[in-house]
């Protein structure tokens, strides 16, 4: 029988235009190969990068289909980043939501980016989480795709609900209080007020606010304030006075105290004690006859 080396010395030698095609394949899979390595490399690089943020980093695609998410999407939202791989952001919407979401998607996709819209978004257990999502459309596995963040602001809205709250209740209390207030800097300028009514003051507003009590008050009067003032300012301590202010064709008398409000300011509380000091003045005159 014919041996195989015989057999293999009587094969006509390859062609180089064969070789040169064999070389070419090797070559395209060598770049294919390098090509799928790099996009392994990137994507792991990426999902690397993305892991320390807090807020959920997403990619999505123009039908609203998730194409990636971090591990912050377990925190915020409640599922692993593998269980949301696909899913439509319909999952995560209200079904009146639906017609807003795509079109904010679409919105993005034609202006390149969407900043600050907020909404609110199903957790994993159905409950809403507030948030603030921000993106930009970029290129990604060949393919123009939504890239944002999904930033939980749940705790940020219940501390301005809180804040409003205060805020409200405040301007209650203070509307309830009958009580003149103005706020001093450490130069004894006038830098804020509130009066029930502006027939309670001595001037008008426009006339003291931003002015040092030296421009607007008797000499006597303004002489006291400076010194209450620096007082609280050097001993952080609250101070008194007592004196008397020409209102129309009465002298009405008034007290004032003094508190530190900050750093470089005094809050000064001011009543009116005309009537108390009249009652005063009769009682021991009552109590002399």
């Amino acid at each position: 029988g014919t041996s195989l080396l015989a057999m293999g010395k009587n094969q006509p030698e390859p062609s180089i235009e064969f070789l040169e095609n064999i070389a070419s394949l090797v070559a395209i899979s060598l770049r294919r190969k390098r090509a799928e390595e790099a996009l392994k490399d990137s994507e792991y690089k990426y999902k690397l990068l993305t892991q320390s943020n807090s807020d959920v980093v997403f990619i999505i695609d123009k039908l609203g289909r998730l194409l990636f998410a971090n591990e912050s999407v377990k925190q915020v939202l409640g599922y692993d980043p593998e269980e949301v791989i696909g899913k439509s952001m319909t999952t995560f919407v209200s079904e009146k939501q639906i017609p807003e979401a795509f079109l904010q998607l679409g919105s993005a996709f034609i202006h390149k980016e969407v900043n600050g819209f907020f909404t609110q978004i199903y957790h994993k257990d159905k409950h809403l989480v507030d948030v603030e999502i921000n993106g930009k459309i970029v290129g990604f596995n060949g393919q123009m795709v939504g890239q944002g963040t999904i930033r939980n602001i749940t705790e940020k809205k219940q501390i301005e609900a809180r804040l409003k709250f205060s805020l409200d209740r405040n301007k209650a209390l203070l509307k309830a209080n009958p009580d003149l207030m103005f706020v001093f800097d450490s130069s004894c300028r006038i830098i804020d007020f509130h009066a029930e009514t502006t027939d309670e003051l001595y001037v008008k507003p426009e006339l003291f606010l931003n002015k040092t009590i030296d421009e607007v008050f008797p000499h006597e009067i303004s002489q006291m304030t400076h010194r209450c003032v620096n007082a609280v300012l050097s001993t952080g301590k609250s101070n008194f006075s007592t004196y008397e202010l020409p209102m129309g064709n009465t002298l009405r008398s008034y007290e004032s105290r003094y508190v530190l409000n900050g750093k470089n300011e005094v809050l000064s509380i001011v009543r009116d004690i005309t009537d108390r000091k009249l009652t005063e003045i009769e009682l021991e005159q009552h109590r002399l006859h």
